[in-house]
């Protein structure tokens, strides 16, 4: 695997240095800067070649946020910030991974993962129309096409998530991340609609993986996942009606 080239830009040093450290221990990542300031980080980033970039929101002048607006060809980004409220902004800009403060190692160790599956993914070359549900629908499973035209057997009690990237879907479990070449669309009316819930419009969860629900986060293990305001209400009345 080619060394991933890193940048962290975040105001605050106790934070840097912690990402910093983080990255240190992964043989696979190399630092190649480090600014507390936006502007200037600017200018670094368009002169040489970045892989991944961590990003901090809250900053002053230009926020990460509007930062990232301003790159024509941002690179894979990690936001990292102490404020959860970002959380759908950030999703609707195709981020990597949302990290709040105090990052905890295995958790940026789990985003830095994403950051390896997606540079390693075999796309399969196939058709939405080869990957169409077969007409006899299972009640437990269903088959996908992955990587290389495998056909592989999803349990729908052991998918966490589903994550939209572009043509493709990954399908999170606690074992592995498979990815195959079908819309959340579809999967909406795949997978059993008392147990699995469309919460954006790149993510539909496992309602009994939920641990937490706060303000525009749902919490499963140790992922974020945003919630789309006009959704919200619907998953109240789904998790009510199951707890009835």
């Amino acid at each position: 695997m080619n060394t991933i080239k890193c940048f962290i830009i975040d105001d605050q040093e106790p934070a840097f240095r912690l990402i910093e450290e983080y990255i240190s221990k992964i043989p696979q990542l190399e630092i190649v800067g480090i600014s507390n300031e936006p502007m200037e980080a600017l200018t670094k980033i368009q002169q040489q070649h970045v892989d991944l970039l961590f990003l901090d929101i809250n900053m002053p002048v230009l926020n990460g946020i509007q930062f990232l607006k301003t790159l024509k060809n941002p690179p894979n980004t990690i936001f990292t910030t102490a404020y959860s409220e970002y959380a759908l902004q950030a999703f609707d800009l195709k981020v990597i991974d949302y990290l709040v403060k105090p990052i905890p190692f295995e958790r940026f160790v789990m985003a830095v993962n994403r950051v390896f599956d997606k540079k390693n993914a075999i796309i399969p070359e196939i058709t939405p129309a080869e990957n169409e549900f077969p007409e006899t629908q299972f009640t437990d499973f269903s088959f996908f096409k992955t990587n290389q035209n495998k056909l592989e057997k999803i349990n729908f009690s052991e998918v966490i998530f589903i994550e939209s990237h572009g043509e493709y879907a990954r399908f999170h479990t606690k074992k592995k991340i498979s990815v195959s070449r079908v819309s959340l669309n579809r999967l909406e009316e795949i997978f059993p609609k008392n147990n699995f819930f469309r919460v954006h419009r790149s993510f539909i969860i496992n309602i009994h993986k939920i641990e937490a629900i706060d303000g525009n986060l749902i919490e499963i293990q140790t992922y974020k996942i945003p919630i789309s305001k006009s959704r919200r209400e619907d998953l109240n009345k789904l998790i009510l009606h199951n707890n009835s």
